[in-house]
């Protein structure tokens, strides 16, 4: 084989190695596309959901009294706990004169920094203060421990 040849099928196969370089590049940058809209989804899911039980539990609290914890789902007449996009139970708290419904986000632990969660002010009556414009909370769990 000539030196040119040689140096001919070098230069296709790095070209050729180069091209499927760029192209396995450009497969992992897509994935990561994909899976960033696919989280950003299911924290938007997330949000909707909680302002969904939320509301639900304002309703009840108006009609009746703040819930107890243990039997949130059947006081709001949701037939079974409704869980997550990440295939967590939706945790309710009341406590400290606050309402919380709480997802525990993707790693999958509650009142980790990557929780979402709402929370509504009540009084001793168990009457919700103030309506708030949603969202109330998308912050660090810190916030909740006052």
């Amino acid at each position: 084989m000539s030196i040119f040849k040689k140096t001919y099928v070098q230069a296709r196969l790095t070209l050729l190695f180069f091209g499927f370089f760029l192209l396995l590049i450009t497969f992992i940058q897509i994935g990561n596309i994909y899976e960033n809209g696919i989280a950003l989804v299911k924290k938007e899911t997330a949000q909707m959901e909680l302002k969904r039980l939320l509301l639900l539990t304002i309703q009840h609290v108006k009609n009746n009294a703040v819930p107890s914890s243990r039997n949130i789902w059947s006081e709001l007449k949701i037939s079974k706990p409704l869980l997550d996009p990440w295939g967590t139970r939706y945790h309710f708290m009341s406590e400290k004169g606050f309402m919380v419904w709480r997802s525990a986000g993707v790693d999958l632990i509650f009142y980790s920094d990557d929780d979402i969660f709402f929370r509504i002010p009540y009084n001793s009556n168990g009457l919700v203060d103030a309506l708030p414009t949603l969202p109330l909370s998308d912050s660090s769990p810190a916030s909740t421990a006052q």
